[in-house]
């Protein structure tokens, strides 16, 4: 979901400048949303990186074919 946001951050920022204009006012009827700062894009973009590594060990330790505690344990001796 958040990949998502970020793939439609130029779409969200171009409503967000229509929005804030005379006609986007006149259209939406003075309703407002806040501008998202450059920081809080980096911020989720930053934040699906660290959810990437997290889904990519999940998908490996959850299939059904093969021993995933074998290969966590091993894993494990890796880093230890």
């Amino acid at each position: 979901m958040l990949e998502k946001f970020i793939k439609l951050k130029t779409s969200i920022r171009i409503f967000l400048e229509v929005l804030l204009s005379s006609d986007g006012q006149r259209e939406f009827r003075n309703k407002s949303l806040p501008l998202i700062p450059e920081e809080d894009w980096a911020l989720v973009e930053g934040t699906c990186i660290i959810i990437r590594i997290f889904a990519k060990a999940t998908e490996v330790l959850s299939g059904e074919r093969f021993p995933t505690f074998i290969f966590f344990l091993n894993c494990m001796l890796l880093f230890y």
